[in-house]
């Protein structure tokens, strides 16, 4: 075969490239971004796993006792997903995998929204339907449109969430972050052959991943405030170290012109 094919051995050999790269770039044992991040899902891990009360969840009929311990139930099997989730991204942010990182990023985000949504909302019915999906609730179905949640909890937010959605669904912005240029002669745009490191593209899916952590960690600790009271030391120290990181990257959004109106709607995310 001809050296310049494609190969999942290529592939590896790039991906070991640009996680040297990305280590530098975002300071591996250096207190820096890869730090923060794993320290933050070690936060959600350890806070649902081990701080968060085990809640007698049922009445004697089989049904939850009120909306907060419905919540607390509904939300706790939110957080297992997505904190295995967030390692996901975190290693194909690593590996040079941008497009697959925003993927998942949406998924993120769409949990995060909804948990929020519901956690506002406070009707115990609705957060049934949310949690039967399609098979439904008492021969009702979850109706709210990801547009409302999102501009419910952030106005302005949904349509950085539909960018996630057109890189998941195929279409154009697919490619955005695996350009390596535009052939105006040809008018064709360019591909990346395999995996590259870039940095610019690493932000655009890792300013999200923080913003998304940061928020998940606010939010457990309104569903879960357990977690925040008379834990351990290490734990309390990390947490404040965490947040303290997050913010302060939150804040470096802001003073990017570009940036202000996306910090802005952030902010209000994090904060609903």
């Amino acid at each position: 075969m001809n050296d310049e094919w494609i190969s999942c051995e290529l592939l590896t050999e790039q991906e070991s490239e640009t996680i040297t790269q990305t280590e530098h770039v975002c300071g591996k044992n250096r207190d820096g971004w890869c730090d923060f991040a794993t320290d933050g899902v070690d936060l959600l891990l350890q806070g649902i796993h081990h701080l968060r009360r085990t809640d007698d969840t049922l009445d004697e009929r089989g049904g939850f006792r009120d909306f907060t311990v419905a919540m607390r139930s509904f939300a706790y099997y939110q957080f297992y997903c997505v904190t295995l989730t967030y390692k996901a991204v975190y290693n194909l942010i690593h590996q040079g995998y941008y497009t697959e990182s925003a993927i998942l990023l949406r998924s993120i985000v769409e949990g995060l929204v909804r948990v929020k949504y519901l956690h506002r909302k406070k009707d115990i019915g609705l957060l049934n339907t949310a949690w039967a999906g399609h098979y439904g609730y008492e021969g009702k179905r979850f109706r709210v449109k990801y547009e409302e949640m999102f501009e419910d909890i952030a106005h302005g937010s949904y349509k950085y969430y539909r960018l996630l959605c057109d890189m998941a669904h195929g279409s154009l912005a697919t490619h955005l972050l695996k350009v390596r240029e535009y052939d105006r002669a040809k008018r064709q745009i360019l591909l990346d052959r395999g995996i590259v490191f870039k940095a610019e593209q690493m932000s655009f899916v890792l300013n999200q991943f923080s913003v998304y952590l940061l928020a998940h960690i606010v939010l457990m600790s309104r569903i879960y405030p357990e977690v925040e009271d008379g834990v351990p030391e290490e734990y309390a120290t990390r947490y404040r170290r965490t947040l303290s990181k997050l913010w302060a990257m939150m804040g470096k959004f802001a003073q990017t012109e570009n940036n202000q109106e996306w910090h802005a709607v952030m902010k209000e995310l994090v904060t609903s």
